[in-house]
């Protein structure tokens, strides 16, 4: 109970911390770091943002890899899979965020966004969800490497796609920035669909009746 409250107090103060942070950038200094930035040089006024965003950064991965590292310790305890709610799988949701990339690149020529196309991997906790607190056994094992053969197989094909579809002829080749904007996109995405495939393939084979002998 105290580990909860320890955890809500340190994200309360670190969002109340980085809202401060905001309002003195645009307050004093023409919104320095809120607003995107063709080029940047080091400012003294800058340090309440950073500081700001690296203490958000510390929390998060804190507070992630203690997560992260009891939930293994629960797996190994009781060789059940982890339990979590089907309705984190809005997450993928944050996927759409991709799309930005289709207007910060005419903009500013920033690629970054088209990352976020990997949140639509997050679909896949609907699934997990449904697997929640589900005994590991034998068959429950095989299942799971044959759910990720199946989704690596069908990842790693997308990519090879991609690869063939980039270089292609000389005589037709695209430009340099067309190639990275469709390479960051169709692997952002494929990474995507091997993560959501790994877990809906191995809820759909876990839930199929095993063929009689």
């Amino acid at each position: 109970m105290k580990i909860q409250k320890l955890r809500w107090f340190s994200i309360a103060a670190c969002v109340l911390l980085t809202l401060l942070a905001v309002w003195d950038a645009l307050a004093h200094h023409s919104g320095r770091l809120v607003y995107p930035m063709e080029s940047y040089s080091f400012q003294a006024s800058d340090i309440p943002m950073l500081l700001a965003i690296t203490l958000d950064a510390v929390c998060i991965l804190y507070w992630f890899i203690k997560a992260v590292l009891a939930q293994r310790k629960r797996i190994i305890d009781t060789n059940r899979t982890r339990k979590l709610n089907p309705k984190l799988g809005i997450l993928g949701l944050l996927g759409f965020l991709g799309f930005l990339g289709f207007w910060t690149w005419p903009a500013y020529r920033m690629y970054t966004p088209f990352c976020f196309f990997i949140f639509f991997g997050f679909f896949g906790f609907f699934f997990e969800g449904k697997m929640s607190d589900t005994l590991m056994d034998e068959r429950y094992r095989e299942n799971a490497a044959h759910a990720q053969t199946d989704a690596c197989r069908i990842g790693l094909s997308a990519v090879f796609f991609l690869t063939v579809l980039v270089a292609g002829p000389a005589e037709g080749r695209m430009s340099a920035e067309t190639a990275l904007l469709i390479l960051l996109t169709g692997i952002s995405l494929s990474m995507a669909l091997t993560i959501f495939l790994s877990v809906y393939l191995l809820y759909r084979y876990d839930r199929e009746e095993p063929e009689e002998p």
